[in-house]
């Protein structure tokens, strides 16, 4: 008897077990694709991004990205909400995912240059900063975010040229530019106090 409940008994526990230890991976796993499924979520994605709401918007994309892992609109959105949550690491992973589905996508062009500026990638982010720059070159956030690495690398002239477009393409950045950390090897130089005030 007892030999019979060990049999019987251990291996079911073990296979309990295993599920329960399953059951999470098993739960995250891709669904079955299903592109209008994909379609209608990212719609929301893209509505709730409207509205001003990235967090809702990330969640919406990432559902839209589990029905339709190849939904180039629901990868955008998941990317700008990154940015907006000022998420960089994954903002930049979503960028390079969504520009190897779209490689000429100017939005996740335009991430991936922000998200590498802000985790002080600064060469890697001048580069890609160029090629945003060459599809939106009325990027004001472009030129700041250039200025920025341009200053950090010590390109005084370099830096107050692209600081220079930036604002003249949103006056609202001579604000933005005296309260910037990576600025600051600028702040008393006279063209710089020229360019905000």
């Amino acid at each position: 008897m007892t030999t019979f409940l060990y049999r019987t008994f251990v291996p079911g526990c073990i296979i309990v077990l295993w599920l329960a230890a399953c059951a999470p991976q098993m739960a995250a796993g891709p669904k079955a694709v299903n592109p209008e499924l994909s379609r209608t979520w990212s719609d929301r994605s893209t509505t709730f991004m409207a509205a001003g709401s990235p967090g809702e918007g990330l969640e919406a994309a990432n559902l839209a990205i589990r029905y339709d892992a190849g939904n180039i609109t629901a990868w955008e959105n998941k990317t700008l909400s990154l940015v907006e949550l000022e998420q960089w690491d994954e903002a930049l992973q979503a960028a390079d995912q969504t520009l190897a589905l779209k490689p000429n996508n100017a939005a996740a062009s335009t991430s991936k240059a922000i998200a590498l500026t802000n985790l002080s990638r600064c060469s890697e982010a001048l580069q890609a900063l160029d090629r945003a720059l060459k599809v939106r070159p009325e990027g004001a956030v472009l030129w700041f975010d250039q200025a920025r690495c341009r200053a950090k690398q010590g390109e005084r002239e370099r830096a107050l040229k692209s600081l220079a477009k930036a604002i003249a393409l949103d006056p609202k950045l001579k604000s933005a530019a005296v309260a910037e950390a990576d600025l600051e090897s600028l702040r008393n130089d006279p063209d710089f106090l020229n360019l905000v005030k």
